[in-house]
C-alpha cells in the first residue's frame, strides 16, 4: 500500500522536478500516517481519533506558522539570494527564529494557555542529566 501511494505521488509530481518530488514524499507520509497508526494501534485499542486529537493543534500551528513565515520572508530583503555563506547563515537564523516565534505563539493561542510549554519544560527537566555525588569507594571501582 505504501509503495503504491508513494510511487503514484512521485509520478504525479515529476513535472515539477525536485520540488515536486520533495512535496510528494512529504505528502505520502501525511497521507499514510493515519492509516498506519490505525493499523498499528489496533491490538492496543489506539484509534486514529486519539492520534488526531493529540496532534492536530501542533500540526495546525506548524502549518500556520510556516505559511506566515513564508509570507513575511518574501517581503524581507534577507530572503533574496544571499551573496555569500555569511548572508545565507544570517537568512537561515532570522527565518528560523521567525518560524519558532510564530509556532510557539500559535501553539499558545490554540491551547488557550501555556500548558504545552509547561509540559515541555517538565519533560526537559526529567531528561536533563543530574549530578550525583560519588563516594570514594564508587570512584575506585
Amino acid at each position: 500500500m505504501e509503495l503504491a501511494v508513494t510511487v503514484s505521488l512521485f509520478l504525479v509530481a515529476l513535472p515539477w522536478g525536485p520540488a515536486g518530488i520533495a512535496s510528494a514524499w512529504s505528502m505520502s507520509f501525511w497521507i499514510l500516517l493515519i492509516p498506519a497508526f490505525w493499523y498499528a494501534g489496533r491490538p492496543i485499542g489506539l484509534g486514529a481519533s486519539s492520534l488526531i486529537a493529540a496532534v492536530w493543534k501542533y500540526a495546525a500551528a506548524s502549518l500556520l506558522a510556516g505559511l506566515a513565515t513564508a509570507a513575511i520572508a518574501r517581503g524581507m530583503a534577507i530572503s533574496a539570494s544571499p551573496a555569500g555563506p555569511g548572508a545565507a547563515l544570517e537568512a537561515v537564523i532570522v527565518i528560523s527564529l521567525l518560524f519558532v516565534t510564530l509556532y510557539v505563539a500559535t501553539v499558545v493561542l490554540l491551547h488557550w494557555g501555556f500548558a504545552p510549554l509547561h509540559q515541555l519544560a517538565s519533560l526537559l527537566r526529567e531528561l536533563a542529566p543530574t549530578r550525583r555525588a560519588t563516594s570514594v569507594a564508587a570512584e575506585l571501582v
